[in-house]
């Protein structure tokens, strides 16, 4: 459960991201953003980002 919640705080705290979920034992996070600061450009460099 910590795991999951440090993954999600990780994701939110990147300029734009609205929400995060962990899902599947950490293997993916579902992430929502603000549509009025992210666009689907911002969004891709955002993913990599978050990857890493």
């Amino acid at each position: 459960m910590k795991r999951l919640q440090k993954l999600e705080s990780i994701a939110e705290s990147f300029e734009g991201v609205g929400k995060t979920f962990a899902i599947q034992a950490g293997r993916e996070v579902r992430v929502i953003v603000e549509p009025e600061k992210v666009d689907d450009n911002t969004a891709d460099i955002l993913a990599i980002e978050i990857a890493k």
